[in-house]
């Protein structure tokens, strides 16, 4: 009787493991690579453990400008890896609505994800820099510029055969956008 109980009680426990582990979420593994689609978009960094990342959005959304209201100054945006988030976030607080770049992204419903956001200077840049999405054209950062003035904002240029460029332009010029997110 004994040995029929603790037979019984070890195959409650390994069907109650076993039925957690098919109901978990789905991770990346360790094979989800930089270039590979998942979560929405195309993969360009990873963290050192391969199961946190960002991706960018495979096509462009169009071309708007950065910022309706050019000669105001959000003064708080990071160039920094990581902070694309937070500086969309200024800029939608202070814009509100309208069609400009980071309203664009931070409104963007895509493959089943609505947490896109405008990507910084520096996450472009590595968007650019391991060629994840086949970026060609001037794309605008979440990245405003405080030299000249409050007026300029940062932008990416990239394309086959043209060298890589980061330069500041009117924050009503027209440029590419292309939203990024985290998983």
């Amino acid at each position: 009787m004994k040995t029929l109980l603790t037979i019984s009680i070890f195959a409650l426990i390994f069907t109650a493991c076993k039925k957690d582990k098919d109901t978990e979420p789905a991770t990346p593994s360790s094979v989800t690579t930089v270039g590979a689609t998942y979560a929405g978009g195309k993969v360009f960094y990873l963290d050192a453990d391969g199961q946190h990342g960002l991706v960018v959005t495979e096509n462009d959304l169009g071309e708007y400008v950065w910022y309706a209201g050019a000669d105001f100054a959000i003064n708080t945006t990071s160039y920094e890896f990581g902070e694309g988030l937070n500086n969309t976030n200024e800029i939608v607080g202070a814009q509100g609505s309208g069609s400009y770049a980071a309203k664009v992204c931070s409104d963007l419903t895509l493959n089943g994800y609505s947490d896109w956001y405008l990507p910084s200077k520096e996450e472009l840049y590595k968007v650019n820099q391991l060629n994840a999405a086949n970026i060609q054209g001037s794309y605008w950062t979440s990245t405003e510029s405080v030299y000249p003035g409050q007026t300029y904002a940062w932008y990416l240029q990239s394309g086959t055969g043209i060298p890589f460029v980061q330069e500041i332009t009117g924050k009503t010029s027209t440029l590419k956008v292309r939203a990024i997110r985290n998983f």
